[in-house]
């Protein structure tokens, strides 16, 4: 008897232990929990999502303890998942501005995490002849002219017209070949001859480099079987006779009219070998627009590789006024392409091969 009752009393004590264990337990359970400050409600009272929440809970407690510690990060789980996103937003760049910055290629990714806030930024890559290495010019250039369309500045910088004629010269890429560029900011050196100079005889007895003399060959026979006579006047012409002869227009203009209709020494198409002036029975250049040759030659020229080099209405692009008797040779594939898009070599050089 007494040991039923020394049974019982051992049994209850364990009972009443393992109650008092599992109120120990239950308390130091919800002690923690009323002290844990990484409780979801804290977080959604901040005005975080469910799903935002979530994603802090899986943080470090330190980081927690970070986003406890200061106002509602917008898009958090943005800043901890997406490499710069974090920088962009304190550069200034909406959320809508980073989605398509990320977007963009990693250099110009970079170069946006090194700048201030650019407004026009978007704008300008809208633009299909974007250039990066343009962007400070483009940035200076609508600056300077706020009221300018954003496609002409980029047109304007493109070509380099955001500085002065005949300032910032560099030197002629003539490895370009049959598409090297000259102009007012692109310079041939004094002593540049190029090579492999043939004439174009029978259809004057100028020089040309080879494969532009036999197109433009080409080219007087196609148009004298369609009843047409071109002829080439003035084709290749050295450093020094550019020279001779821009110094004896300085003779009879001021140097700012020259530059309108006459290149310096050095900025002559015509030291390529790929440029020629044509006429047709009469001599004279400047009658060369009123024959029917000339309507001939502006539909037909891009078929042989040529292009009407300064174009009627381009002359701010160009430099030059209108030369309906100026052709150069850029091969059948450039030319066709700039017949039909309207480009003139100054802007398809720019964009396609100096970008």
């Amino acid at each position: 008897m007494v040991k039923k009752k020394k049974r019982k009393l051992k049994i209850r004590n364990i009972i009443m232990m393992f109650i008092f264990l599992s109120l120990i337990i239950v308390g130091i359970f919800y002690l923690k929990e009323y002290l844990n400050p990484y409780k979801i409600e804290n977080f959604s009272e901040m005005g975080y999502q469910t799903d935002e929440i979530t994603f802090i809970l899986s943080l470090s407690d330190e980081e927690k303890d970070i986003i406890l510690n200061q106002e509602k990060i917008e898009n958090i789980i943005k800043h901890y998942t997406i490499e710069n996103y974090t920088e962009f937003i304190q550069i200034g760049y909406s959320d809508s501005e980073i989605t398509q910055i990320l977007d963009l290629d990693q250099t110009i990714q970079e170069y946006l995490l090194a700048q201030p806030y650019m407004k026009d930024i978007f704008n300008w890559l809208r633009i299909d002849n974007f250039i990066f290495n343009n962007i400070d010019r483009y940035q200076a250039y609508q600056e300077k002219y706020p009221k300018l369309l954003f496609e002409e500045v980029l047109e304007k910088v493109n070509t380099n017209r955001d500085f002065p004629y005949y300032s910032n010269i560099q030197s002629s890429d003539t490895s370009l070949g049959n598409l090297v560029l000259v102009n007012k900011y692109y310079a041939l050196s004094e002593d540049y001859t190029p090579s492999d100079l043939i004439s174009v005889s029978p259809y004057g007895s100028v020089k040309m480099v080879r494969e532009a003399a036999e197109a433009f060959i080409e080219l007087c026979d196609h148009a004298k079987e369609d009843g047409y006579t071109i002829k080439g006047i003035s084709g290749y012409r050295s450093y020094q006779t550019q020279y001779n002869l821009y110094n004896r227009y300085l003779q009879k203009d001021p140097q700012s009219i020259v530059d309108t209709y006459s290149a310096r020494a050095g900025h002559s198409e015509h030291q390529t070998g790929l440029a020629i002036d044509v006429s047709s029975n009469n001599p004279d250049i400047l009658t060369f627009e009123m024959s029917s040759s000339f309507k001939w030659m502006k539909d037909h020229a891009h078929l042989y590789g040529f292009i009407l080099r300064f174009e009627k209405g381009k002359e701010d692009i160009t430099g030059y006024k209108y030369e309906p008797w100026h052709y150069r040779y850029v091969g059948k594939e450039i030319a066709t392409l700039l017949y039909q898009t309207g480009l003139t070599f100054d802007e398809y050089v720019a964009i396609n091969l100096m970008n």
